[in-house]
């Protein structure tokens, strides 16, 4: 109880209680004015925890007040409210859960270590914070609905401490979303990719929209690729050897990406990122940006990058109006996967004074060339364009510009270009897989933590997927076949069917065998948590991008980063690679993916019959003629006549 005395009037507030054992609170104010007592009450909700002064009602969610400085407030992190038992509700007994995709998706980032990085958030309950990854990585479900899904899968009894009500899954978002503690995560996951990937500092960087129309201070009005859109913008940071995130942060929507390099740059600084390749779209080609690879007082690119240049770049429309005309010569005639193109390359000069020496690379897609072409001519039709203004308009058509700070043969460019594509791939995991969009929260704090979660979801996600590598293991059919693997619920324990073919197929890509029967310690399943990093990630062992021209070996062997990202590139982790010391993996040693055999024999290789007559032939080798006809023969003539001669009459 407090009291106040003002102006010849004293007050007293103070808590009571009332109801079915005292379970509804109620801020009770008591004022003597001119010598009569005035008493007024405000309902404050249903008591939670009485001596934590946790309360909950309809308008707050759950929260605390302090009686003494009258302020409200949020309980903490640690905090799980106890089941109410309402009575007009009968809670209905668990008779089967879904069992494999949860529990298999736990252990594996238990086992590969991920975990202990994940708990670098460090959110008062753990519980909470385990489970929600689990969501984010398996159900595409709104966060309104997490208790349902929660409810019917053995995260309830992995995870029982999780608190997934609607108030409490805001508080926890708005919690793990701030800056100081995703810092500290990124950088401990940082280090988990060097310790157990490789240490790989070739990047690459993209970014997407996150449509919206959310009223908070990141979303803007943002024309992209003609159309306007309200968004937040949000930036991947990729690794190029892997394919996994490195990085993310979002930023305002009408930020345009020539304005972020730099501010991109210096954070991968701040975290250890020591980058030494990096590969980037068009959006971020401008002299003070490509200022930024080089060496401005030896005028050298110190860091390795390729860029798509500008449609509107004036070294590439100078290179278009004088190398158009031989562009169709066999020797720039080069084929990439199932495209074919032509390619030229011609040396020019970049950054904000135009001194820094680059490559620009001239390409037309033959492919390409033909569809914009057909459709330019439906265009041209329905909008009535004159004959000369088309011909104009399909000189341009499939054509394109790459800029590079190093050398690459024409045959070289695009392979090492197209490595941006794992970029892309990061972002049809994190929309797709993991809940990123639609966008479902109401505040920049809430909307933070999202992103941190998603981007947390979208690593596991990746990791799932370098581990199944073979195309038939489609990584969405064979988390729900496992989802298909349901327990039953007993009073000590539970009972597990035997998974489906897919999901067996799963357990054996994993050594990983699934449990027939585990039991309950204290409400929570009891199972021998795998030791953390017990299953090592694979590294991949196929290089991913095009080796620099010979022809500029020597100008590249003075760059000590180059020389860098290039021995980096196998991404083999050695012992050597988990020290201290950046030790790197001699190409020699890299373990050569064999290539995947096409329909029908291979190349070269002999038939059954063929085999068995070398073999004959080989046993019994036939005499050599030596020069001449053999000794006794006769020609040809000879034989002639004495046939002749035997069928004469009177012979």
């Amino acid at each position: 109880m407090g009291g106040i005395f003002s102006l010849g009037v004293i007050f007293f507030v103070y808590i009571f209680y009332t109801g079915p054992d005292k379970s509804y609170a109620y801020i009770g104010e008591s004022k003597r004015v001119g010598g009569k007592n005035v008493v007024s009450s405000q309902y404050l909700g249903r008591v939670i925890d009485r001596e934590a002064g946790i309360y909950k009602s309809k308008e707050r969610g759950i929260f605390t007040f302090n009686l003494e400085t009258n302020q409200y407030g949020t309980p903490p992190e640690s905090y799980v409210p106890p089941v109410l038992n309402d009575r007009r509700r009968r809670e209905k007994a668990d008779d089967a859960l879904d069992f494999g995709d949860a529990f298999f998706v736990d252990w594996f980032i238990r086992s590969t270590g991920f975990m202990d990085v994940i708990d670098t958030l460090k959110y008062g309950n753990p519980d909470t914070l385990h489970a929600m990854v689990l969501f984010y990585v398996l159900s595409n479900l709104a966060n309104s609905d997490a208790i349902t899904w929660y409810k019917g899968n053995i995260v309830k009894y992995l995870y029982p401490k999780a608190d997934f009500n609607g108030q409490r899954i805001s508080d926890f978002l708005a919690s793990v979303g701030r800056e100081s503690k995703t810092q500290v995560f990124q950088k401990n996951y940082i280090s988990f990719i060097n310790e157990h990937y490789c240490k790989d500092h070739a990047i690459l960087i993209d970014s997407t929209g996150l449509p919206n129309s959310i009223h908070m201070p990141m979303t803007c009005k943002n024309i992209h690729n003609g159309v306007l859109h309200n968004e937040v913008r949000l930036i991947y940071v990729v690794q190029r050897s892997t394919g996994l995130p490195l990085y993310y942060t979002p930023i305002h929507g009408n930020v345009v990406d020539v304005s972020t390099l730099e501010f991109v740059l210096a954070n991968l600084e701040e975290l250890g990122v020591d980058v030494s390749l990096c590969i980037i779209d068009a959006g971020y080609d401008s002299g003070t940006n490509l200022d930024l690879f080089y060496d401005k007082e030896k005028k050298e690119c110190k860091i390795g990058y390729i860029v798509r240049a500008d449609s509107n770049d004036k070294r590439l429309l100078k290179m278009v109006e004088e190398e158009m005309a031989s562009m169709n010569n066999r020797e720039n005639f080069v084929q990439y996967q199932d495209r074919y193109l032509f390619i030229k390359k011609r040396q020019v000069f970049v950054g904000s004074n135009e001194d820094m020496p680059a490559w620009l690379y001239l390409g037309i897609d033959m492919n390409r060339m033909t569809d914009e072409r057909h459709k330019l001519f439906d265009r041209a039709s329905k909008k009535k364009l004159t004959k000369d203004m088309v011909y104009d308009l399909m000189h341009d058509e499939g054509v394109f510009g790459i800029i590079s700070g190093f050398e690459y043969t024409i045959d070289e460019i695009l392979p090492a270009y197209y490595q941006r594509q794992a970029a892309e791939q990061i972002f049809d995991f994190a929309k797709n897989y993991t809940k990123l969009l639609p966008l479902r929260t109401q505040s920049p704090e809430t909307f933070k933590g999202h992103l941190a979660i998603s981007y947390i979801a979208c690593i596991v996600v990746k990791m799932l997927q370098m581990r199944f590598k073979e195309v038939d293991l489609f990584l969405g059919g064979k988390l729900l076949s496992l989802r298909n693997q349901k327990c039953l619920i007993y009073k000590d324990g539970i009972t597990i069917f035997p998974p489906q073919a897919p999901g067996s197929e799963i357990y054996k890509l994993f050594k990983f065998e699934s449990p027939v029967k585990l039991p309950f310690v204290d409400g929570r399943l009891a199972y021998d948590y795998p030791e953390s990093g017990s299953v090592p990630p694979e590294p991949p062992t196929k290089r991913t991008g095009g080796k620099p021209a010979r022809t500029s070996e020597k100008q590249l062997d003075q760059n000590p980063k180059h020389q860098e990202h290039e021995n980096q590139d196998s991404c083999v982790c050695s012992e050597a690679q988990h020290s201290d010391e950046k030790t790197t993996v001699p190409p020699d040693e890299v373990t050569p993916v064999p290539p995947k055999r096409g329909k029908g024999r291979p190349k070269g290789s002999l038939n059954k019959k063929t085999i068995a007559r070398k073999a004959a032939e080989a046993a019994n080798p036939p005499v050599k003629r030596g020069p001449g006809r053999p000794k006794g023969s006769l020609n040809k003539k000879t034989i002639a006549r004495m046939a002749s001669q035997a069928s004469a009459p009177g012979a």
